[in-house]
């Protein structure tokens, strides 16, 4: 889905439920990710409006929380395809 010039993944909510039903949600939207800095977008922004640090912070977040797992996830991801933290540390940039 684009909006406001922006990529996100919407499985909607049925979809949703029945890949968790399966134990399949997080490695799907982990794949996700992956493909997605694996062809190189130029940035990946918090939406949110948080930090990066914020995100990671257990006394702001759980870490069972799908923000903080998506962000690791990009952690992970991020020195393998070129990402930086931008400036803000609000999200990452591929100079």
């Amino acid at each position: 889905m684009v909006l406001n010039h922006a990529k996100y993944f919407n499985a909607g909510v049925k979809l949703w439920d029945q890949l968790a039903q399966k134990g399949q949600a997080g490695e799907v939207n982990r794949q996700v990710i992956y493909e997605q800095m694996k062809a190189g977008i130029s940035r990946i922004d918090i939406s949110s409006g948080y930090t990066i640090r914020q995100v990671l912070d257990p006394t702001v977040f759980p870490p069972d929380k799908w923000l903080v797992k998506e962000v690791g996830w990009i952690q992970e991801f991020a020195q393998k395809f070129g990402y930086v933290e931008n400036a803000a540390g609000t999200g990452w940039i591929k100079p």
